[in-house]
């Protein structure tokens, strides 16, 4: 058996948290145990009961180097002792920063496995501490890391640069989101909704990246043209405020459904007749993949999501630069149509199958054949004193 302990995962459950646990449920525990590392502040994971129910255990013992002053800080040599079962780590992450020194102890430790996945192709100009780590990055990343994953080859170049790159599925039990007529129907009653009252849909976190501003106003454009139509939000995040704020002051309070946390994403989907995701920046975003499970018409960002998330052939792909009345003409002009594309995605590379097996291609090398080597920290570079 093989132990490998993963790191990337927050307390709010999205698409990071989602490829993490369903690659958990996937593995086999008799060749490949996880143990999940968590920043020490993490505070209650709601998915923490369905770790432990398969046997996993949980470490909130990462701090990030800021934290170097508490008085419980534990370095990343200081967290590698206390696990000498570890024989790699796998780190999920959105940018460089801190966590990579993780990689870099698993290196001077000579473990096989020091993995990163980038799930986030971020375009955005850094400041100066990220361009200090980014290079750092570059510059020692080929004595250190061993595998470069990423959702898409976009988010793996965008991120890692040349290398030697797998692109991992960010694969879903598509069945989960089949089109379920009777589910619909009990999720409408529920809802106060009627059978044809059409239905704007939007799943993730409120915050900068997933743009949840322009979708009230996409969906005010929309409901300008049809003021019959609702609009459904799903998640939480640090713009709950400001969006809650908005709908007030364009004065869609009663037309817009939000429900923060919920466990029962499939059912929601159901609901809905077309959903949108105008993200300012995506890896692969998950959400548009069970959407299409769910047998919706997508519209998301031409400038952020990769091509290859269509499977179906239902996302429209709309500028960012086009105002939300262009989003809405398209919107209506496609109309809100549902079909069932099951044997399409079942038979693409997006199944559990697929992932599972480029995973354990990965975890199946013998150790020999994975570039190690001793390396003294004094070949990485670090800056500003970051090596333990």
């Amino acid at each position: 058996m093989i132990n490998i302990a993963i790191f990337g995962a927050s307390a709010n459950y999205g698409g990071t948290e989602a490829y993490i646990m369903t690659l958990y449920k996937q593995l086999d525990p008799l060749r490949i145990k996880l143990d999940f590392l968590f920043p020490h502040a993490v505070g209650e994971i709601p998915y923490e009961a369905d770790i432990l129910s398969r046997g996993g255990k949980i470490y909130k013992e990462y701090y990030m180097y800021s934290e170097r002053h508490l008085p419980d800080y534990i370095s990343p040599r200081k967290l590698f002792d206390r696990h000498p079962e570890w024989e790699g780590i796998y780190i999920n992450v959105q940018k460089i920063d801190t966590t990579y020194r993780l990689l870099v102890e698993a290196a001077r430790r000579k473990l096989p496995y020091r993995i990163i996945h980038s799930h986030n192709n971020d375009s955005r100009r850094m400041g100066i501490k990220g361009r200090l780590f980014k290079a750092w990055f570059d510059l020692t990343k080929r004595n250190v890391v061993t595998h470069y994953l990423a959702c898409a080859q976009a988010a793996g170049i965008n991120m890692f640069g040349k290398c030697s790159l797998t692109v991992i599925p960010n694969a879903i039990d598509f069945q989960r989101f089949a089109p379920d007529r009777e589910k619909r129907k009990q999720m409408r009653s529920r809802l106060g909704l009627s059978d044809n009252q059409p239905v704007v849909g939007f799943c993730g976190r409120l915050s900068y990246q997933k743009n949840p501003e322009k979708v009230i106003d996409i969906f005010e454009a929309v409901h300008q043209r049809n003021v019959n139509s609702c609009l459904i939000i799903l998640g939480d995040g640090e713009e709950k405020n400001t969006v809650t704020e908005k709908v007030k002051n364009v004065g869609l309070a009663d037309s817009i459904i939000f429900a923060s946390k919920v466990t029962n994403v499939p059912d929601w989907l159901q609901a809905m007749d077309c959903f949108v995701l105008p993200s300012r920046f995506e890896g692969f975003p998950f959400v548009l993949m069970e959407a299409q499970a769910a047998g919706l018409r997508c519209y998301t960002t031409l400038e952020a999501v990769p091509p290859e998330v269509n499977i179906t052939g239902r996302i429209t792909y709309i500028s960012r630069n086009d105002t939300p009345d262009e989003w809405a003409e398209k919107i209506l002009q496609t109309g809100w149509d549902r079909k069932d594309c099951m044997e399409v995605l079942m038979k693409s590379d997006y199944t559990l199958d697929c992932m599972t097996q480029k995973i354990m291609a990965i975890f199946d090398k013998p150790h020999s054949s994975i570039r190690g080597g001793v390396i003294s920290s004094d070949r990485f570079g670090f800056p500003c004193g970051v090596a333990a």
